[in-house]
């Protein structure tokens, strides 16, 4: 379900929503694509955080709450944010496709340090100068 709107005007105090097994409060029952990052700064519950996380997406974790550069290295950027909103740091590898210029982000331990670490951490430890590049 994309639409939590119908529910949240719903008269009954029993009604409740489940979201990845998570139980949502009522101030999340809108449209999943209404929901902002910046309820990660204030959210307290690290399982809610993390369906927000989920389903808000990295990608545009880094545009509304900005990120910064840590490292780069080729087509490679790993990225964090500073906003205390996980238990941990957040850093992400951002990667752009070289064929296609499409951008995938994912999300890296916070030990990562440097963006050839992170990429290899993503390949199951293969070193991003043994990929071949195909056409």
């Amino acid at each position: 379900m994309q639409d939590l709107s119908a529910l949240a005007n719903h008269p009954s105090e029993n009604l409740s929503v489940y979201c990845f097994g998570i139980e949502l409060p009522r101030r999340y029952w809108t449209h999943l694509n209404q929901w902002k990052a910046e309820w990660l700064l204030t959210e307290e519950n690290a399982e809610i955080r993390r369906v927000l996380i989920q389903q808000i997406g990295c990608y545009r974790i880094i545009q509304e709450l900005g990120a910064s550069a840590i490292d780069r290295y080729r087509e490679y950027t790993l990225l964090k944010i500073d906003a205390e909103i996980d238990v941990e740091p957040i850093h992400l590898v951002k990667m752009t496709c070289p064929s296609t210029a499409h951008i995938h982000v994912l999300r890296v331990p916070p030990n990562l340090t440097s963006a050839r670490d992170a990429i290899r951490w993503v390949n199951w430890d293969i070193d991003p100068e043994a990929f071949a590049v195909e056409t």
